[in-house]
């Protein structure tokens, strides 16, 4: 199944977009991320950029590099760019390991929401190669995931049974956490999944 994310962005069919960070992006930030952090996080399927504009105010020392297929998501993200100049925009498929390598992406960080939900499930290994490419040794994905979702059979969003979703990590990355989000949108609680893992060497 293909998604057409131009379309549904100049429909305005985005009920993921809130208007605003995930309410755990902040407390995640301060848990992982030192406050003179410099490094760089990457943001995949960043869409309008409310968590790139979060990160970057939170962190102004950082490089935040947001990707997403859609132009036209970018285009509303460009909005929050002007605003920090830590944030760079890249147009592609997060999903195209040798596209990433292709233009010499990598992170210290990176944050998760509404793009693993929102991809196929058969595309959820590609993402999990993705991400072991461009985060370094010893860097951290953390960010929010449905893995106890009634999606009807459904999607997007799609769940991901934990046991999947572990089984897609486990080789790259070794899972330090995996708890109930302690805050989130309404009409989510209970839903989604906080998980900390970092890269193997």
């Amino acid at each position: 199944m293909t998604v057409d994310w131009n379309s549904r962005y100049l429909d305005e069919d985005t009920p993921w977009c809130k208007g605003r960070a995930h309410p755990m992006l902040a407390p995640m930030i301060e848990r992982i991320l030192p406050p003179d952090f410099n490094g760089r996080v990457v943001v995949p399927g960043c869409g309008r950029g409310w968590d790139l504009a979060a990160i970057a105010a939170s962190r102004p020392a950082a490089t935040v590099t947001g990707i997403d297929v859609s132009e036209v998501a970018l285009v509303g993200a460009a909005a929050h760019a002007a605003s920090h100049p830590g944030i760079a925009l890249v147009q592609g498929d997060f999903l195209d390991a040798g596209w990433l390598r292709q233009m010499k992406i990598e992170a210290d960080f990176l944050w998760e929401h509404t793009c693993f939900c929102a991809i196929h499930p058969t595309r959820r290994s590609d993402f999990a190669v993705s991400a072991a490419s461009v985060l370094k040794p010893g860097a951290v994905l953390t960010g929010v995931f449905f893995l106890d979702l009634d999606d009807g059979g459904e999607g997007p969003p799609w769940n991901c049974p934990r046991p999947e979703f572990e089984n897609h990590f486990r080789g790259a990355f070794r899972i330090e956490h995996c708890g109930l989000a302690g805050d989130t949108f309404e009409a989510r609680e209970g839903e989604e999944y906080v998980v900390i893992m970092r890269r193997r060497p």
